[in-house]
């Protein structure tokens, strides 16, 4: 956890330098509000209108995150620059994706995330709900896990009608229902199966079969000795 607290903080360092809104998504954000898990990736998301790409990349490097590539990736409406910082900094290679959007729901991303502490560090996550649509989104068995630990595992209700709305306009309303469903219907406890083998009895001590051990010694350290076989006790010789 070390590595990951230190390029934590080293990113949170440089995304504030760059002058970019963000919010932290992803692993971190997940774990932040409720799942159960653990990364060692750093997720942001960032507006695209406060975002100047050179500014965002030499503040990174800065906090000795090195590019991948120079060149966005483009994913939809979304552009993808890829950081690491590698071994040579950290023991462990961590890496730093920015997603940089400009859609509405972006937008309320970044404008409704709190900020929060996580070991140690403060930064701005992103809400429950908006975590939940982000992971309706990727829909991958992990995202299904997280979503499932945020909804069951947290005493205060999520904003259903702002779920259900921004399903519907991002249209994974059937993926909603589905988590839905599961939360309100969790598999129970699957039992231990039995042992498969009874205990066994541990045999008799060999040195054990005519009493106990104590017993044996304390015999044999009580016969009598005849006087007369002295000469035959090794160490127990008179002089000569």
């Amino acid at each position: 956890m070390n590595e990951l607290k230190g390029s934590l903080a080293a990113a949170v360092r440089g995304m504030d330098a760059s002058g970019a809104r963000y919010a932290v998504i992803g692993g971190i954000s997940a774990i932040v509000r409720g799942a159960l898990r653990l990364t060692m990736d750093i997720d942001v998301l960032a507006l695209e209108s406060s975002t100047d790409l050179e500014r965002l990349r030499d503040a990174l490097k800065a906090e000795a995150f090195v590019s991948s590539r120079e060149e966005a990736i483009q994913i939809g409406e979304i552009s993808l620059l890829r950081f690491q910082r590698p071994h040579e900094v950290v023991y462990v290679d961590v890496g730093l994706d920015v997603q940089i959007g400009a859609s509405e729901f972006c937008q309320q991303v970044v404008s409704r995330a709190t900020m929060e502490d996580y070991l140690g560090i403060q930064l701005p996550v992103a809400t429950r709900e908006d975590i939940v649509l982000l992971k309706l989104l990727a829909f991958r068995p992990l995202d299904r896990g997280d979503m499932l630990d945020i909804v069951e595992g947290t005493p205060v209700p999520l904003e259903w009608p702002y779920l259900e709305s921004w399903a519907d306009q991002l249209g994974v309303r059937g993926r909603l229902e589905e988590i839905r469903a599961a939360a309100a219907h969790p598999l129970p406890p699957h039992p231990l199966p039995p042992h498969p083998l009874p205990p066994h009895p541990l045999p008799p001590h060999p040195l054990n079969r005519q009493g106990s051990v104590r017993e044996d010694c304390e015999g044999a350290a009580h016969e009598p000795v005849d006087p007369r076989r002295r000469d035959e006790i090794p160490g127990d010789q008179p002089p000569r």
